[in-house]
């Protein structure tokens, strides 16, 4: 029993918590990727949240070993799991080794994130097939309220796209990104575009949204 009991403690005392991260976040904020890896928790290493989160600060590194996110990227094609009943219609998640749930954006930014990787390294054909699979993902409705999108997401999504020299697709997700988001004319203005733009520059503004706790249950 006082073993069980160490191991539990030990256990909690490895996850990870917001004051955690506040030293990443004040570099990263502080526009220094380079220190705000060097600065981030050493917790929960290998799970999903950690290897996501270390890969989106490595790509803004000079060098990154992104294979961690590769492996884990194609583990998550393997495990990805969709769900249906008469009430919830369907969705889709991702169970991970840890227990944790990868919800619907961060599956598909996982796969955004690994393509844009691929296309640094002028592997556009496997760039392209994580587009492809991001992109497919976005458009199925898998949730009860309707099809899971995100303006964000699709402006990254047509970012890879244009990595790769793929102007059609891209207008596609910036067409997509417009109709969620009205009040933007830049998008609107991408999307009717009959020819790529000479340069398309995409700034990660900000340390991140914070989240907020609703209390109406929502699936995605």
């Amino acid at each position: 029993m006082g073993f069980f009991l160490i191991i539990s403690l030990l256990n909690c005392k490895s996850l990870l918590v917001r004051k955690d991260y506040q030293g990443a976040k004040d570099a990263w904020a502080d526009t220094n990727p380079e220190l705000a890896f060097e600065r981030f928790p050493s917790g929960e290493s290998g799970q999903f949240i950690t290897t996501l989160e270390k890969a989106h600060i490595g790509f803004l590194k000079d060098k990154f070993d992104y294979s961690d996110l590769a492996e884990l990227a194609e583990t998550s094609k393997e495990r990805l799991r969709f769900s249906a009943s008469r009430e919830l219609r369907s969705f889709f998640y991702l169970e991970t080794g840890e227990g944790y749930y990868a919800s619907e954006a961060e599956i598909i930014y996982m796969h955004i994130l690994l393509g844009l990787y691929f296309a640094r390294d002028k592997q556009f054909e496997k760039a392209a097939i994580e587009a492809r699979y991001a992109g497919n993902l976005l458009s199925g409705e898998w949730s009860a309220e309707g099809q899971f999108d995100d303006p964000t997401l699709r402006v990254l999504l047509a970012s890879l796209w244009l990595s790769c020299g793929n102007w059609e697709e891209a207008r596609v997700d910036f067409k997509k990104a417009s109709i969620l988001a009205p009040e933007n004319k830049n998008l609107r203005s991408l999307s009717n575009m009959k020819v790529a733009p000479a340069g398309f520059t995409l700034i990660f503004g900000g340390p991140g949204a914070e989240p907020v706790i609703k209390t109406k249950p929502n699936l995605n």
